[in-house]
């Protein structure tokens, strides 16, 4: 019964700034239709506003990292009277210091460090949404990010503001607009030194999904597949050597080279609470009913097809790291590409409803946005509220 009432309150503060944040988009996206980007990006920066309002106004228990990092981060360098020392003492990179130094020095309060933090994450999504609209329904893009990943933000906050920059970056990218899309790379690893990795993966898919050759690409990616079965078994060995050898990695990454090598089962990481499976469920789902819906639509376009390995990617990746490490925590690793989903999604049914800039002139919902936005409210219940994952349910907010 506590479970269930703690369910229905914290529905009852998310759903109506989700609704309120969600009719905003849909307003954007009718502005962007017209072709008034002004009026557009107001209307998205209240959608947006109002998000960083419920995440800055939450209790210092809602979202697993705010006690972890964010609190202490805020308190030493509040304390502290340089950066550059307090950011290093504490060891977080240098981009969320520099929130942090912003809001303790000019603000002097913890509650501004969650708004900045929340803005840095979700401003950049809304960005890519609405550069997408010719692809896809801005405000649809939108309502999947918040239903889908906006709650992992209050707990994995320096990655997400990492990720966010680097989506920002790819579709700056497709515009060809070269010295934005380093910036946004630049910023993007000052807030968390695993976007190289990221990076990566993006540049790899990339250049398979621009293959002309399906049997090429096909043949790629088996061979990438045996590639990582082959790593899996000396995996040990091949990290040891990239942190203590070759210094690609830091050496502060060999507290998960203990615990996934099996010598510290004590740690929250190597539990097995009986919710992955279900979770790993969940993600096959994110692979297999868009390749569904894709043949049933018939459905081709070059943006489908790097959506379509980024999902491809995330489920080989997510899938070799919970099978051979025993560990749901590869979801770090493919956060680039899980926030794929929402571009992949939206221009999805945008394509079966022939929705481009400026075809209409009124919102309507499909029938694929509808199926799309249900599936996405699933995701939200039972990722958040039934698993439990990032400690974001019961909301309270601060005292």
């Amino acid at each position: 019964m506590e479970t269930i009432l703690n369910w229905a309150g914290t529905m009852a503060i998310y759903l109506p700034v989700f609704i309120f944040s969600s009719s905003f988009f849909i307003l954007a996206e009718r502005r962007l239709n017209k072709g008034q980007k002004g009026k557009a990006s107001l209307f998205m920066e209240i959608g947006i506003l109002a998000l960083c309002i419920l995440a800055t106004l939450r209790s210092d228990a809602v979202g697993t990292d705010v006690e972890i990092y964010a609190k202490p981060t805020f308190k030493s360098i509040s304390q502290g009277s340089s950066l550059f020392l307090t950011g290093a003492a504490v060891q977080v990179d240098f981009g969320y210091a520099f929130l942090a130094y912003v809001s303790a020095k000019l603000f002097n309060s913890f509650r501004v460090f969650l708004f900045l933090t929340e803005f840095c994450i979700l401003a950049p999504i809304a960005a890519c949404a609405m550069k997408n609209q010719k692809n896809a329904s801005a405000a649809l893009t939108m309502i999947l990010y918040m239903l889908m990943y906006y709650l992992m933000g209050f707990n994995i906050m320096r990655q997400s503001i990492a990720v966010s920059f680097l989506m920002l970056g790819y579709f700056y990218w497709q515009e060809k607009k070269k010295f934005k899309t380093l910036l946004n790379v630049i910023i993007s690893f000052l807030f968390h030194g695993s976007v190289v990795i990221m990076l990566v993966m993006l540049v790899v898919i990339l250049r398979i999904s621009r293959m002309p050759s399906k049997l090429k690409r096909n043949l790629i990616l088996t061979a990438i597949a045996t590639a990582l079965a082959l790593v899996a078994m000396q995996w040990e060995r091949i990290m040891s050597w990239a942190m203590y050898d070759a210094g690609l990695l830091p050496t502060k990454y060999a507290i998960y080279l203990t615990i996934f090598s099996g010598n510290d089962r004590s740690s929250e990481l190597f539990r097995m609470g009986g919710w992955e499976w279900p979770e790993y469920a969940i993600r096959i789902c994110n692979v297999v009913l868009p390749l569904v819906y894709t043949y049933k639509k018939r459905l081709k376009s070059n943006e489908l097809l790097l959506y379509r390995y980024s999902s491809y990617a995330s489920l080989l990746i997510y899938s070799w790291v919970f099978l051979t490490l025993k560990t749901n925590y590869g979801y770090r690793l493919v956060m680039g590409l899980d926030y794929m989903n929402c571009f992949y999604f939206a221009t999805l049914v945008s394509k079966a409803s022939s929705r481009n800039k400026g075809s209409r002139r009124k919102y309507t919902i499909s029938t694929g946005e509808m199926a799309a936005g249900l599936y996405a409210l699933c995701y939200w219940f039972l990722i958040y509220f039934y698993f439990g994952m990032h400690e974001v349910v019961p909301y309270t907010i601060a005292a």
